[in-house]
């Protein structure tokens, strides 16, 4: 699938649940992420945090951690 697909697909599960939102923004703002990238994200504090918070808040933290890194730090 290309990235317009999948794109089209989130569309469809967003008029269903709005909570799939979140899922696309991610999906994007990561499409091209390294390893790297990633593991700069993911540090220990991350986990401590993430491990602590239900699963929607989840998705929410990792999103405002995505964000800021693109914003900072690439």
């Amino acid at each position: 699938m290309t990235k317009k697909q999948i794109n089209k697909v989130f569309d469809k599960q967003i008029k269903v649940d709005e909570k799939f939102k979140i899922h696309k923004q991610l999906f994007n703002l990561t499409f091209d992420f390294s390893m790297d990238d990633w593991r700069f994200i993911r540090t220990e504090k991350y986990w401590q945090t993430i491990d602590k918070l239900p699963y929607d808040a989840k998705k929410e933290y990792t999103l405002k951690c995505v964000e800021y890194y693109l914003n900072n730090f690439r």
